[in-house]
């Protein structure tokens, strides 16, 4: 894993992220804190990241957060209203978790959903 000190940012979501989100589900302590299911098997995992990437919700605005060449978590901007969001970040899998990134995740979510053209 690269470090936490390497520059993060956001960008759409990607069909190879779907391993790596999947892989999360296996993190029983990830998805306890993050609200996933837990024990859910890893291919089910990979299809519902598939459909959400290929079939994205229209009230919900997820860009992938990478630290280096790392996904490391994702933002959801979430709700329909063009002037009101609602921000959600994770950051996985749990051993990233006190390193600075949700931090860092959060920051540059607030600056996408504040941008003057609005939540993309």
């Amino acid at each position: 894993m690269n470090t936490p000190s390497e520059q993060v940012f956001l960008r759409p979501l990607a069909l190879p992220d779907v391993t790596t989100y999947a892989s999360w589900g296996l993190d029983r302590r990830f998805c306890e804190h993050a609200g996933w299911t837990v024990d859910k098997p890893l291919p089910a995992h990979e299809a519902h990241w598939h459909e959400l990437i290929t079939h994205p919700k229209p009230d919900l605005i997820r860009l992938a957060a990478v630290a280096g060449t790392d996904l490391v978590g994702y933002v959801d901007l979430a709700g329909d209203e063009p002037n009101r969001r609602e921000l959600g970040y994770v950051i996985g899998p749990s051993d990233r978790w006190g390193l600075g990134l949700g931090g860092s995740v959060a920051r540059l979510g607030l600056e996408h959903g504040l941008r003057p053209s609005g939540p993309r």
